[in-house]
């Protein structure tokens, strides 16, 4: 289907590639940006080692020898990232998925599961199509293109469990989605290889009802010995030996094969999530209830209705519905152009049932296969239960993950805090840069509760390079430290407060300018001890140099705050786990007049989070409003049509 012109990859091979900055430039950031986290003993180290290492010539050699074998790659960090990704043990959900929870459908009003599943499911398919003739429109930021690299596997990919470094695999050809109820597998065939949808929705919808109606028919006992999907919520090496052995049974391999080339999966959960905590908590890692008496527990929480290795359209009983994705494949950019594509056609199928499809046009053009061609193409439209053969030890296996997942979900706390006095309309007016502004009051609150500034993490989009994904911000700079300090001083006045919390606003905005540009510090060093690393490979003798075995590297890679802004009209709530055992979590998304953040931790209580950071927020938002009154009320208020006479004004304004 490879079509003349490309609209989707237009830009693609023009894009720069990623730059390796200077190593002397990146080891003075490097300083920088350690500084506020250590004390002065451990700065100390971490600078004598720094010193020593610049003017070695080790660290010549590692750059010339990093710059060598970027020429053969189309990003020198590509392959690191994937390693970094792919050789990991721990468990995908929590540790490394992100999450979603989109919007309600406006046309169904989040009340009914098998109509909400089949509209989101209806209007993925149609951006197959798009994404398979190259016809999806390029991601733009203001007029500068990004990376569309990711978008090629966004349909039918699979991470697969693997002794030692996992794989990703890619069936673009795929024309079928798995189904997943009660922790039971369905498939059924919905479009043509071209991406021509061969399904009506009323179809879908009929099949969603078949699926349901076989699943609530099964036993608990049946449902836990046929939900091998909690294996994907384990740990990778576990799932592994699994797969490979249940892989030797007969019939498994060719069903795994079925789940693995699916374009998607959909989750249909026996759950209703009204409160968005709930929603959250669902769509990021599944509830968990153990049923039986101790002796013969099973797992039959949503939690088993899941596979963790895929992307996964996720919608509740009461139709609520969200998004989780396998993180080393895919950017939350990425899976949000996608969805906010299929929301926004579901609200331009909203607005065509009042108007008419005349005067109101299609988001996404489809085609539909022509019914009387159904019969020459090998298409399966009605749904089919995957059955796998377990032996005793698999099984065994099976039960012990389904307790380990029933742990990691009741020992992680998260809820979310949907703050709505004010938003990116004050900040803007006020003279700060809306994600700067909300880095500092996640930053500061972490200062309030635990004493100390944390190392926070910010994901920083690099798509504007070829094959770009992210670098690392680091939020906790000498300016912050001097704002969180200067916070609960009594004596200081507001106005110098606020002149401080620029000062860190603006240092921020500019350290996450440098790492959009490829001028980070953490992408970089991490890149020169790879190579270190595949120069030393099987000599354990030799040590790597001292740099990264100082208090400063250390700590820069515990990320005690990871943090990400992502997020549209199209979501409720972005979020996903901590990433540090004593760390925070936070996905947030800044609107127009509030503030949603998505709140994760293992040990920090996330009801103390909230409840500071609601304070703090409320006393700098009292704070800007002392020493700008005139200027917030302007900013808070609808600006009026202008007309020929002032308005008159009675009473007295309040300042």
């Amino acid at each position: 289907f490879k079509p003349k012109f490309s609209k989707l990859y237009e830009y693609q091979q023009t894009l720069p590639t990623l730059p390796i900055p200077e190593v002397s430039v990146t080891l003075n950031r490097f300083l920088e940006t350690i500084r506020p986290i250590l004390n002065d003993r451990e700065y100390n180290a971490t600078k004598s080692a720094v010193e020593d290492f610049e003017s070695s010539p080790e660290s010549t050699e590692l750059q010339d020898a990093l710059k060598e074998y970027a020429k053969g790659e189309t990003s020198y960090m590509e392959k690191f990232w994937w390693d970094a990704y792919l050789y990991q043990e721990e468990p995908l959900p929590i540790n490394t998925n992100p999450c979603f929870v989109l919007e309600d459908d406006p046309g169904h009003g989040g009340a009914d599961q098998i109509s909400r599943a089949t509209s989101l499911s209806m209007s993925t398919l149609k951006l197959v199509r798009e994404i398979r003739l190259e016809s999806f429109a390029p991601d733009m930021v203001k007029t500068t293109p990004l990376s569309m690299d990711q978008y090629e596997t966004i349909f039918g990919s699979a991470r697969l469990p693997s002794a030692g470094r996992d794989k990703v695999i890619t069936d673009h050809k795929s024309t079928h989605i798995v189904v997943l109820c009660r922790g039971q597998a369905y498939y059924f065939d919905c479009i043509a290889e071209d991406g021509s949808v061969a399904i009506t929705a009323i179809e879908f919808a009929n099949n969603l009802n078949v699926i349901k109606a076989n699943a609530e028919n099964l036993l608990d006992e049946e449902i836990a010995n046929q939900a091998v999907g909690i294996f994907t919520a384990g740990n990778r090496s576990t799932w592994a030996e699994m797969r490979e052995r249940m892989c030797r049974l007969p019939g498994n391999q060719e069903s795994l094969d079925v789940i693995d080339s699916a374009l998607f999966i959909l989750c249909l959960d026996s759950v209703e999530t009204k409160a968005l905590s709930e929603s959250f908590r669902n769509t990021l890692h599944g509830t968990t209830t153990l049923t039986g008496d101790s002796e013969s527990e099973v797992e039959t929480g949503t939690c088993i209705s899941r596979w963790f290795d895929k992307m996964q359209l996720v919608v509740s009983e009461d139709g609520t519905a969200g998004v989780v994705w396998e993180h080393s494949i895919w950017d939350g950019h990425s899976i949000l152009r996608l969805f906010s594509d299929v929301m926004t056609d579901a609200y331009v199928k909203f607005a065509q049932q009042i108007s008419g499809k005349n005067r109101v046009k299609a988001h996404v053009q489809s085609k539909r296969v022509d019914p009387e061609d159904l019969e020459n193409l090998d298409l399966h439209l009605l749904p089919r239960k995957l059955n796998f053969v377990l032996d005793d030890k698999v099984k065994k296996k099976l039960s012990e993950c389904s307790i380990q997942v029933s742990k990691n979900i009741k020992s992680l706390h998260s809820l979310v805090l949907d703050y709505d006095v004010f938003g990116s309309t004050l900040m803007k007016g006020n003279g700060f840069s809306p994600d700067a502004f909300v880095q500092m009051a996640m930053l500061c609150t972490f200062y309030n509760i635990q004493g100390f500034i944390p190392n926070q993490y910010e994901a920083v989009m690099t798509k504007a390079f070829k094959n770009g994904r992210t670098e690392a911000g680091r939020a906790a700079t000498l300016a912050a430290l001097d704002w969180c300090r200067a916070f609960n001083d009594t004596d200081l006045e507001d106005s110098k407060k606020l002149e401080l919390l620029k000062v860190a606003a603006k240092a921020h905005s500019l350290m996450t300018r440098r790492c959009a540009m490829g001028q980070g510090v953490d992408r970089h060093l991490y890149a020169l001890k790879c190579i270190w690393q595949k120069q030393h490979e099987g000599v354990a003798s030799v040590k790597p140099p001292a740099i990264f075995d100082t208090p400063g590297y250390k700590k820069l890679g515990v990320s005690l705050m990871s943090t990400s802004n992502c997020g549209n009209a199209a979501l409720r709530c972005f979020g996903f786990g901590p990433v540090a055992e004593e760390g925070v979590g936070i996905g947030y998304m800044i609107r127009e007049y509030g503030i949603n953040f998505s709140i994760t931790s293992w040990v920090v209580s996330p009801e103390k989070f909230r409840e500071e950071l609601s304070i703090y927020l409320n006393q700098v938002y009292y704070m800007m409003y002392g020493q700008h009154g005139e200027n917030m009320e302007k900013t808070l208020s609808e600006n009026p049509p202008k007309k020929n006479k002032k308005k008159a004004l009675v009473g007295e304004t309040l300042r």
